[in-house]
């Protein structure tokens, strides 16, 4: 849920649209598709460029420009972060075994 609010205030900076409509805090924006909002190449670049430097995850620009909706998106981003700390918590752990030093899980 977060995940999702944090993309449609995004989606929101780049659109440049601070009046309601279907990302509009109160409402459900999770089947709100990026191209009823009027979504393209540019606009799908800047949001792509803002996404990688609030959680460093790279989207494919298809997702962004095609008829995805805000909570594929979301999910996405969700998977590739949690991926990322996966993988990152992985690395620790077996740099800490190479070291020789003992660990408690």
């Amino acid at each position: 849920l977060a995940v999702r609010q944090a993309l449609c205030s995004l989606l929101k900076q780049v659109l440049h649209s601070d009046e309601g409509g279907p990302l509009d805090d109160g409402a459900d924006p999770r089947d709100v598709r990026l191209s009823s909002l009027g979504v393209d190449s540019l606009m799908a670049m800047e949001l792509r460029n803002r996404v990688r430097a609030w959680v460093n995850v790279d989207l494919p620009a298809h997702l962004l420009i095609g008829n995805s909706s805000v909570e594929e998106v979301a999910n996405l981003i969700y998977q590739k972060v949690l991926l990322s700390y996966l993988s990152q918590s992985s690395q620790d752990t077996d740099a800490l075994a190479d070291s020789g030093e003992e660990f408690v899980l």
